[in-house]
């Protein structure tokens, strides 16, 4: 590890990382990755759902007349289904964190604390939207910039979810400040999550490589369902990466392993993987 006016920059090894977040999890994986699906049902579920039974097109609402080639082209965006996301999903990627924090430190599993972020509705949605923001415009740009603010405000949700009372530029201030020196190092953790995820798509890819068959009207609706159920091996591995980002934003604010000090911790305390062996 290092230290620079005091700020922590994590070296600790992926794979201990990984290996220890697999530890804490090892007695309540099903508890906790049931938590991650009830994430998903309100931020993938619940806004497709609603994009079958509101299904205009968001194009059509907010541009207008539109070339019926070029509209041909885009995606099919249900209007309803983007008002959805822009209103809550700051709201849900607030209460992620906070189940994920609570389980990390207090090995509790909340199913309530997903909806938590309700009750800091506009910070939650302002870091979402500027975040969101920054991201689409530099990616339109270039790729690498987008990238780099991507993993620059990553923390700011679990910032507010240590202190709700700080404003949503003092969060993304604050992971801005984190995440310097270490923006490379949680994109190395992640890719070493992205061939349990590439497989975990397996079921998904042969489904849509097959079809869906024709069932009436309700064609679409079937296949939402279908499709949701078909990720869930998505989402576990999904749930599995979400934790170890968790870890990580842990190292730098408590600065190492040997000061998790909170209850069921003594799986990271213990650090190195040959420590834990010992014990």
């Amino acid at each position: 590890m290092t230290e620079n006016n005091n700020h922590y920059i994590v070296q600790e090894d992926l794979g201990e990382i990984r290996y220890l977040s697999i530890m804490h999890m090892k007695d309540t994986m099903i508890q906790y990755i049931l938590g991650i699906v009830i994430f998903y049902v309100f931020m993938d579920l619940v806004p497709a759902v609603l994009g079958f039974f509101v299904p205009r097109s968001y194009f059509k609402v907010v541009t207008g007349d539109i070339d019926p080639k070029l509209l041909a082209q885009l995606p099919d965006l249900a209007f309803s289904s983007f008002i959805y996301v822009a209103a809550l999903g700051g709201v849900l990627m607030l209460g992620r964190s906070f189940y994920i924090l609570r389980y990390l430190r207090n090995n509790q599993i909340d199913y309530p604390s997903i909806l938590d972020g309700v009750r800091f509705f506009f910070s939650a949605t302002l870091i979402y939207i500027i975040q969101m923001t920054a991201i689409s415009i530099l990616t339109m740009f270039l790729i690498v910039p987008g990238v780099i603010a991507f993993y620059m405000f990553r923390q700011a949700f679990n910032v507010l979810a240590e202190d709700p009372s700080k404003s949503a530029v003092s969060c993304l201030a604050e992971s801005r400040r984190l995440m310097e020196g270490n923006k490379f190092r949680l994109f190395q953790l992640d890719m070493t999550y992205i061939p349990f995820i590439i497989f975990s798509s397996l079921p998904l890819v042969l489904f849509s490589y097959m079809g869906m068959p024709e069932v009436g009207n309700y064609t679409k609706l079937v296949a939402i369902f279908i499709t949701f159920i078909l990720k869930l091996p998505i989402y576990h591995a999904m749930g599995n990466l979400f934790f170890g980002e968790t870890v990580f934003y842990e190292l730098m604010v408590a600065k190492g392993f040997s000061n998790f000090i909170y209850k069921g911790e003594a799986v990271f305390r213990a650090g190195a993987r040959a420590k834990y062996f010992k014990k």
